[in-house]
């Protein structure tokens, strides 16, 4: 019992240290946007979700979501689902409730930006880290051509991963 004790204790300080702003794929979609003439603002907590990126002039959300909180580790580890990933963790139900809930607070904030005339994009980390330029592309892409705001505006990078 002593070493999951510590397992866990080892885990809650690494979950301190986690940034929520400035992340690393964050500033690398920032940098190349804003190479790209792409003038936007940071993180705002007046919209749902606090956007990490918004255009306000286009209603243009941006959100870079990282591979594990938000509920896409299982798919990097190439399981089956969720559940599969927490297999040998004494408090796996602690941690699927607090990656459901994540989704859910996700899926809210992207619902509530969508009911209000904005679109919106979501990346995974591992997508800015390994593909930034068709993020970027993705981005400009949007920029350019408008999107109405629906469901399908959030599911863009789904179709071009």
């Amino acid at each position: 019992m002593l070493k999951e004790e510590t397992r866990e204790r080892d885990t809650s300080a690494i979950m301190r240290r986690v940034r929520s702003r400035d992340t690393t794929p964050e500033m690398l979609l920032r940098r190349a946007l804003w190479a790209k003439g792409i003038r936007y603002k940071v993180s705002s907590s007046k919209l749902p979700g606090k956007p990490d990126v918004f255009l306000s002039a286009l209603r243009l959300a941006i959100f870079i979501d990282g591979d594990l909180w938000p509920g896409n580790q299982w798919r990097l580890r190439k399981r089956s689902a969720l559940e599969d990933q927490f297999q040998e963790t004494v408090s796996k139900g602690y941690w699927l409730n607090k990656i459901r809930r994540n989704m859910e607070r996700d899926c809210a904030a992207t619902s509530a930006l969508l009911k209000d005339g904005w679109t919106v994009l979501r990346f995974w980390e591992k997508d800015i880290l390994k593909n930034l330029h068709t993020c970027v592309e993705l981005t400009l892409d949007v920029i350019k051509n408008g999107v109405a705001p629906s469901a399908l505006s959030v599911l863009l990078k789904k179709s071009r991963s």
